[in-house]
């Protein structure tokens, strides 16, 4: 489990038409949000090209955020290139990625190219 440092929290944007249509708290309490059609999905989406589990959004252990595609049927694009199944690539602003076939446009705010330094563990004094 990650420490909250206070900070805003990380968001997923979906934009139709350069207009934001929903958004998704990337909150440090959690290290994967799946992305798809089924009503368990995270963030749901209802177009006839997306699979129940079309693609997840991942926090490295080094803070990183990347989205990778599940195998969905009808793909992922990351800046407009087709994006390998079970491949993750790097997400953050700046950087969009679309599902299928829909028009959405999916990107990210608060999600830095460099991820802040996470806080060392600090050792407990010695005892006398």
């Amino acid at each position: 489990r990650r420490m909250d440092s206070g900070t805003t929290p990380a968001r997923l944007i979906v934009r139709k038409d350069g207009a934001v249509v929903q958004q998704l708290e990337l909150r440090l309490e959690r290290d994967e949000w799946v992305i798809g059609r089924s009503a368990e999905a995270d963030l749901l989406v209802e177009h006839p090209s997306a699979s129940r589990r079309h693609c997840a959004v991942t926090r490295g252990d080094d803070g990183c955020i990347f989205v990778t595609d599940l195998g969905s049927a009808h793909g992922t694009r990351y800046m407009g290139e087709a994006l390998a199944p079970n491949t993750p690539m790097r997400l953050f602003d700046g950087v969009t990625f679309s599902l299928g076939q829909s028009a959405r446009e999916y990107s990210t705010e608060g999600v830095p190219l460099v991820p802040p330094a996470r806080p060392k563990p600090t050792a407990e004094p010695p005892r006398r």
